[in-house]
């Protein structure tokens, strides 16, 4: 399976780490603030421009702001579950009580609306990671953000994982040229330390793409560009865990990692180029579990259930794997083009209150009936790509 067709060799990569972690970020950056005005010069259609003819972005287009829905968190569950969904340039917007039917934005304090991901711990207490920004965070019901970065020398964070028993500790992922890596909050976000030295087992500067937290917030394990990294020490020492002889995540780009999930007793991986990965001894072996996938692929994130996992196949649709088979093979779940619910990227289930929440290229649907039938839920969000949903895990 293929993330980029035209990706150059290694060989052709930059030479140092820094380089590429800062060529990363100006990419990301370009791509991101450029795609509006992009887009305003599709819409103004095809002709002649000369030299000395000028150009404005068309409302609605402007920078660092648009529809771009990065996760989805729910308290309560069925009919009544207040869902908050963190939005890229729109920052977080919330819908209360009627499961995701009308929404509004509550960005109070939110000083940087790139807002990566949205999670709630305990149903009180709220964390919004930002693109530049840091961590924010706020209360449930009092959403009056405030940045929550002493410590953090990483203001790109791209995910923050919650110990469910022990919620007063927080770990973020961030992505920057020197000081990234995984940092740890002791204290509800007050404050940060770094937890990759470089030499405790990590490098001291890496981009994590995910982490996978256990209960107590004991075992941590680490989707990064140098592979999987796992610590059963709360953060305080790191060992690389991309396996061992022929059982080995492998991927024609290298070690690149963009997801990592604990399903039951496994951990499933996602490889760039490389399709799903499966480990049952924690990392120590990787077998591909990529069976009934589409080759020559892009596959996006890992979601689901410790029962029902999904990954999303570019062109495809998502594809289900279940724990009856021990997530070895893949089926067709919902198809690229399927009439009702459009080019889905992920799945969120609500195992209480039996709510399937899907994540598309055209915003958020919802299906009360375990994935039969579809109604969006869009009333009053901008609109967009839904790329995560979480729930909170009290």
């Amino acid at each position: 399976m293929n993330w980029e067709q035209n990706r150059p060799p290694l060989s052709a990569k930059v030479a140092t780490l820094q380089q590429r972690h800062t060529l990363k970020l100006i990419g990301r950056i370009a791509r991101q603030w450029l795609a509006p005005f992009v887009a305003g010069a599709l819409l103004l259609g095809a002709g002649s421009v000369s030299a000395t003819e000028s150009w404005t972005s068309p409302s609605g287009l402007e920078p660092a702001r648009g529809g771009l829905i990065r996760s989805m968190t729910t308290i309560g569950s069925g009919a009544t579950a207040s869902v908050y969904a963190a939005i890229y340039g729109s920052g977080v917007y919330k819908s209360s009580g009627d499961a995701g039917a009308n929404w509004i934005a509550v960005n109070s304090g939110l000083t940087n609306l790139r807002a990566m991901s949205v999670s709630v711990v305990g149903g009180s207490q709220l964390y919004v990671p930002t693109e530049g920004g840091g961590v924010f965070r706020a209360s449930v019901g009092n959403e009056n953000w405030a940045p929550s970065n002493s410590g953090l020398n990483c203001l790109f964070v791209r995910t923050v994982s919650i110990p469910s028993s022990a919620t007063s500790t927080v770990y973020a992922g961030t992505q920057c040229a020197t000081n990234s890596g995984v940092y740890r909050s002791s204290d509800s976000g007050g404050s940060w330390t770094q937890l990759n030295t470089g030499a405790n087992g990590m490098p001291n500067a890496v981009t994590v793409y995910s982490m996978s937290v256990t209960s107590t917030g004991t075992t941590l394990r680490a989707a990064t560009d140098q592979g999987v990294y796992v610590s059963t020490t709360s953060g305080s020492t790191w060992v690389a865990a991309n396996g061992s002889g022929g059982n080995i995540l492998s991927g024609p780009n290298g070690l690149n990692v963009f997801d990592i999930r604990s399903v039951g007793s496994y951990l499933l991986a996602l490889v760039e180029g490389g399709g799903v990965f499966k480990s049952s001894d924690s990392g120590a072996n990787w077998v591909s579990v990529s069976s009934g996938l589409p080759s020559l692929t892009t596959l996006s994130g890992i979601s689901g259930t410790a029962a029902n996992v999904y990954v999303s196949v570019q062109g495809y649709g998502l594809y289900k794997a279940t724990s009856g088979d021990a997530f070895t093979s893949w089926t067709p779940f919902a198809g690229a083009t399927h009439s009702a619910l459009p080019f889905p990227r992920g799945i969120f289930e609500d195992t209480t209150g039996g709510t399937l929440y899907a994540r598309t290229n055209a915003g958020a649907y919802k299906s009360t009936d375990l994935g039969g039938s579809w109604i969006p839920i869009k009333n009053g969000l901008p609109g967009g790509d839904v790329h995560a949903s979480v729930t909170d895990p009290t």
